[in-house]
């Protein structure tokens, strides 16, 4: 427990960017850590892999995480950050690897952050927007902010490659806020500099409307949904892609229809391209 708790309290301080106070907090855990030898625990390896990520030791904190995973297979917080550090280092190999045993960890599981870190680490392997908004909102139903803000994060970076700036700054936007709430200075300031790069600034601070009709009354989910649909993938293909059942995507499907009030998969399209020419 002693490890445990100052694990959680280095962890934090390290989001706050508060690194000597976390060291503190990670010296008084080490006599505790050698008594109880092989056992892992979980935050206190999550804080020695970020003191070495803040020092710009990325493979190193990777290997952390991975000789820890070596000796317990289903630490969840650790499997995210695995792949997050894989990805970021280009150890795609690793990536798939731990990816592939999130998959196998979260077989049949309707505990939302568990599928939502599925989709987190399949979007993360295959630079799959879709999947990383999803695990944003899975995240957010299961009342996880940090691994949220995380996700927006990715599916930000990952829309910004694409050139898709608008909604790059949207997601860009929504991780800083989180970010931000959580008083996570590291993860701000980090985030502002990685977005510099792309020329992408915070968008403007809005606030929230109860549309109950058209595109804007979409949930995330139902827009993500949609922008496959306008794809021209089908409900199995996109339940294949998003890791749902295809009766839960024909759920969203009749949700998006309602709300767009049109009839079919062609009017979706349609009204997308609305949307879209609205916006420029």
């Amino acid at each position: 427990m002693v490890c445990c708790d100052h694990g959680v309290a280095a962890v934090i301080h390290f989001h706050r960017g508060e690194a000597d106070e976390a060291r503190r907090h990670l010296d008084v855990a080490a006599p505790y850590a050698e008594r109880i030898g092989d056992l892992v625990v979980g935050s206190l390896v999550h804080a020695h892999s970020l003191a070495f990520e803040q020092t710009g030791a990325p493979d190193r904190a990777l290997a952390v995480l991975t000789a820890a995973l070596a000796r317990e297979d289903e630490v969840e917080d650790l499997l995210g950050d695995a792949v997050r550090l894989a990805v970021a280092i280009g150890d795609t190999a690793t990536a798939a690897e731990i990816e592939a045993r999130v998959r196998d960890v979260v077989a049949d599981s309707t505990v939302p952050r568990r599928s939502a870190l599925a989709l987190y680490c399949h979007g993360l392997v295959g630079r799959d927007t879709a999947a990383l908004l999803l695990a944003a909102d899975g995240y957010r139903d299961a009342g996880r902010p940090l691994p949220r803000a995380k996700a927006l994060e990715a599916a930000a970076i990952a829309l910004a490659e694409a050139e898709d700036r608008g909604s790059a700054r949207a997601a860009f936007t929504r991780a800083l806020d989180l970010y931000t709430e959580l008083g996570a200075h590291w993860d701000v300031a980090r985030l502002r500099a990685q977005f510099r790069t792309f020329g992408i600034r915070r968008g403007p601070t809005v606030k929230h409307r109860q549309a109950t009709h058209g595109w804007d009354s979409l949930t995330p989910t139902e827009a993500t949904i949609a922008r496959l649909v306008v794809e021209g993938l089908s409900n199995p293909q996109i339940a294949a892609r998003l890791f749902l059942s295809p009766r839960t995507v024909g759920t969203h499907v009749s949700h998006i229809l309602t709300k767009l009030g049109v009839h079919s998969r062609i009017d979706i399209a349609r009204e997308a391209v609305r949307h879209d020419s609205a916006a420029e």
